[in-house]
Protein backbone atom coordinates (compact mmCIF):
# COMPACT_ATOMS: atom_id res chain seq x y z
CA UNK A 1 0.00 0.00 0.00
CA UNK A 2 1.65 3.29 -1.16
CA UNK A 3 0.98 6.56 0.66
CA UNK A 4 -1.07 8.05 -1.70
CA UNK A 5 -3.66 5.13 -1.05
CA UNK A 6 -3.27 5.49 2.58
CA UNK A 7 -3.85 9.41 2.52
CA UNK A 8 -7.18 8.90 0.49
CA UNK A 9 -8.30 6.27 2.88
CA UNK A 10 -7.82 8.78 5.48
CA UNK A 11 -9.29 11.57 4.14
CA UNK A 12 -12.37 9.22 3.56
CA UNK A 13 -12.28 8.15 6.99
CA UNK A 14 -11.95 11.99 8.12
CA UNK A 15 -15.36 12.75 5.80
CA UNK A 16 -17.42 9.64 6.86
CA UNK A 17 -16.33 10.92 10.56
CA UNK A 18 -17.35 14.68 9.91
CA UNK A 19 -20.79 13.72 8.50
CA UNK A 20 -22.08 11.48 11.33
CA UNK A 21 -21.09 14.37 13.90
CA UNK A 22 -22.88 16.88 11.91
CA UNK A 23 -25.76 13.84 11.35
CA UNK A 24 -25.68 14.02 15.70
CA UNK A 25 -25.28 18.01 15.64
CA UNK A 26 -28.41 18.07 13.84
CA UNK A 27 -30.07 15.33 16.14
CA UNK A 28 -29.29 17.05 19.32
CA UNK A 29 -30.29 20.82 17.58
CA UNK A 30 -33.73 18.95 16.21
CA UNK A 31 -34.34 17.30 20.06
CA UNK A 32 -33.90 20.64 22.19
CA UNK A 33 -35.70 22.78 19.58
CA UNK A 34 -38.97 20.20 19.87
CA UNK A 35 -38.69 20.23 23.80
CA UNK A 36 -38.64 24.12 23.74
CA UNK A 37 -41.65 24.47 21.81
CA UNK A 38 -43.02 21.98 24.16
CA UNK A 39 -42.22 23.90 26.93
CA UNK A 40 -43.72 27.19 25.45
CA UNK A 41 -46.73 25.64 24.50
CA UNK A 42 -46.62 24.08 28.14
CA UNK A 43 -45.78 27.80 29.60
CA UNK A 44 -49.10 29.12 27.26
CA UNK A 45 -51.61 26.86 28.71
CA UNK A 46 -50.34 27.48 31.99
CA UNK A 47 -51.48 30.97 31.30
CA UNK A 48 -55.00 30.05 29.35
CA UNK A 49 -56.17 27.13 31.02
CA UNK A 50 -57.44 28.81 34.08
CA UNK A 51 -59.20 31.33 32.03
CA UNK A 52 -61.11 29.55 30.29
CA UNK A 53 -61.77 27.03 33.58
CA UNK A 54 -62.53 30.60 35.25
CA UNK A 55 -65.04 31.57 32.56
CA UNK A 56 -67.09 27.95 32.77
CA UNK A 57 -67.66 28.13 36.52
CA UNK A 58 -67.91 31.67 36.65
CA UNK A 59 -70.65 31.93 34.17
CA UNK A 60 -72.23 28.40 34.60
CA UNK A 61 -71.92 27.78 30.88
CA UNK A 62 -71.64 23.72 30.20
CA UNK A 63 -68.56 24.43 28.52
CA UNK A 64 -65.44 26.97 28.07
CA UNK A 65 -63.37 26.43 24.72
CA UNK A 66 -60.75 28.10 22.76
CA UNK A 67 -60.70 27.25 18.34
CA UNK A 68 -57.32 28.15 17.21
CA UNK A 69 -57.06 28.34 13.43
CA UNK A 70 -54.43 27.06 11.16
CA UNK A 71 -53.77 26.15 7.42
CA UNK A 72 -53.64 22.41 7.61
CA UNK A 73 -52.92 22.03 3.72
CA UNK A 74 -53.17 22.83 0.33
CA UNK A 75 -55.72 21.76 -2.17
CA UNK A 76 -54.39 20.78 -5.38
CA UNK A 77 -55.76 24.35 -6.53
CA UNK A 78 -53.61 25.56 -4.69
CA UNK A 79 -56.31 27.29 -2.58
CA UNK A 80 -55.37 27.23 1.78
CA UNK A 81 -57.56 24.33 3.29
CA UNK A 82 -58.50 26.16 6.73
CA UNK A 83 -58.69 24.05 9.61
CA UNK A 84 -59.48 24.46 13.62
CA UNK A 85 -58.66 22.65 16.76
CA UNK A 86 -59.82 22.98 19.66
CA UNK A 87 -56.77 24.05 22.15
CA UNK A 88 -58.33 24.46 25.27
CA UNK A 89 -61.77 23.39 26.68
CA UNK A 90 -63.35 23.08 30.43
CA UNK A 91 -66.61 21.52 31.08
CA UNK A 92 -69.32 21.65 33.91
CA UNK A 93 -69.29 18.05 35.87
CA UNK A 94 -71.20 15.68 33.55
CA UNK A 95 -70.86 17.67 30.63
CA UNK A 96 -69.02 15.79 27.77
CA UNK A 97 -65.69 17.31 26.38
CA UNK A 98 -65.41 17.74 22.51
CA UNK A 99 -61.78 18.53 22.70
CA UNK A 100 -60.91 14.86 20.89
CA UNK A 101 -63.83 15.42 18.22
CA UNK A 102 -62.04 18.47 16.96
CA UNK A 103 -58.19 17.93 16.26
CA UNK A 104 -57.34 19.30 12.79
CA UNK A 105 -60.62 19.49 11.56
CA UNK A 106 -61.74 21.74 8.12
CA UNK A 107 -63.53 24.62 9.03
CA UNK A 108 -67.48 24.14 7.58
CA UNK A 109 -69.78 26.43 6.50
CA UNK A 110 -71.19 26.84 9.61
CA UNK A 111 -67.88 28.06 10.92
CA UNK A 112 -67.25 30.48 7.88
CA UNK A 113 -70.59 31.91 8.60
CA UNK A 114 -69.92 32.24 11.97
CA UNK A 115 -66.97 33.87 11.40
CA UNK A 116 -67.95 36.29 8.80
CA UNK A 117 -70.28 37.83 11.92
CA UNK A 118 -67.31 38.02 14.35
CA UNK A 119 -65.42 39.59 11.95
CA UNK A 120 -68.13 42.49 11.86
CA UNK A 121 -69.76 42.54 15.42
CA UNK A 122 -66.88 41.06 17.49
CA UNK A 123 -68.80 38.59 19.14
CA UNK A 124 -71.70 36.15 18.33
CA UNK A 125 -74.85 35.75 20.68
CA UNK A 126 -77.76 33.26 20.56
CA UNK A 127 -80.08 33.51 23.28
CA UNK A 128 -82.06 30.27 22.31
CA UNK A 129 -80.76 27.52 19.70
CA UNK A 130 -84.21 27.53 18.11
CA UNK A 131 -83.23 30.70 16.06
CA UNK A 132 -80.43 29.03 14.07
CA UNK A 133 -82.93 26.17 13.05
CA UNK A 134 -83.87 27.83 9.36
CA UNK A 135 -80.67 29.86 8.90
CA UNK A 136 -77.67 26.90 10.04
CA UNK A 137 -79.23 23.09 9.92
CA UNK A 138 -76.61 21.97 10.30
CA UNK A 139 -74.96 23.94 13.32
CA UNK A 140 -78.50 23.44 14.55
CA UNK A 141 -78.50 19.86 14.46
CA UNK A 142 -74.47 20.41 16.48
CA UNK A 143 -76.65 22.49 19.00
CA UNK A 144 -79.19 19.77 19.69
CA UNK A 145 -76.88 16.65 19.65
CA UNK A 146 -74.90 17.98 22.58
CA UNK A 147 -77.67 19.59 24.53
CA UNK A 148 -76.69 23.30 23.96
CA UNK A 149 -79.52 26.07 24.41
CA UNK A 150 -77.18 29.22 23.93
CA UNK A 151 -74.16 30.51 23.84
CA UNK A 152 -71.89 32.99 23.28
CA UNK A 153 -68.69 33.48 21.34
CA UNK A 154 -65.97 36.09 20.65
CA UNK A 155 -63.44 36.89 18.32
CA UNK A 156 -59.62 36.37 19.23
CA UNK A 157 -57.15 38.36 17.08
CA UNK A 158 -53.73 38.99 16.35
CA UNK A 159 -53.09 42.30 17.82
CA UNK A 160 -50.63 43.07 15.33
CA UNK A 161 -52.43 42.56 12.29
CA UNK A 162 -56.38 42.22 13.11
CA UNK A 163 -56.39 39.22 11.71
CA UNK A 164 -59.07 36.19 13.15
CA UNK A 165 -56.49 33.96 15.19
CA UNK A 166 -59.29 31.87 17.07
CA UNK A 167 -62.59 32.40 18.71
CA UNK A 168 -63.75 31.92 22.61
CA UNK A 169 -66.69 29.93 23.21
CA UNK A 170 -68.97 29.49 25.68
CA UNK A 171 -71.99 27.22 25.58
CA UNK A 172 -74.92 27.26 27.80
CA UNK A 173 -77.64 24.95 29.34
CA UNK A 174 -80.39 27.21 29.19
CA UNK A 175 -81.69 29.83 26.99
CA UNK A 176 -80.03 33.26 27.52
CA UNK A 177 -76.99 31.80 29.24
CA UNK A 178 -75.80 35.52 29.12
CA UNK A 179 -78.37 38.27 29.58
CA UNK A 180 -76.64 41.16 31.08
CA UNK A 181 -74.04 43.39 29.75
CA UNK A 182 -71.66 43.89 32.68
CA UNK A 183 -71.30 39.86 31.93
CA UNK A 184 -70.41 40.38 28.33
CA UNK A 185 -67.85 43.54 29.57
CA UNK A 186 -65.93 41.01 32.01
CA UNK A 187 -66.41 37.86 29.26
CA UNK A 188 -64.71 40.63 26.89
CA UNK A 189 -61.82 41.46 28.93
CA UNK A 190 -60.82 38.01 29.61
CA UNK A 191 -60.50 37.77 26.04
CA UNK A 192 -58.16 40.61 26.07
CA UNK A 193 -56.23 38.58 28.34
CA UNK A 194 -56.16 36.06 26.04
CA UNK A 195 -55.15 37.79 23.07
CA UNK A 196 -52.05 39.37 24.73
CA UNK A 197 -51.37 36.05 25.89
CA UNK A 198 -51.49 34.84 22.47
CA UNK A 199 -49.44 38.04 21.34
CA UNK A 200 -46.28 37.30 23.15
CA UNK A 201 -46.10 33.58 21.65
Amino acid sequence: MDWKEIWETYNWVIVGILYMLNKIRVAIKDKWKNRSQADESNKTDEKIDPIVDTLQKRYRAMRAHIFQFHDGTKAYSGQSLQRKTMTHEAVADGVKRLKHDFDNVLISDSMHRILKILRIEGEYFVRDTEEVKTIDPDFYGFLKRNKIQSLYYLRIRDLKDNTTIATLNLHFFLKDGIMDEDSRIDIRGMRRDIENIFDKI
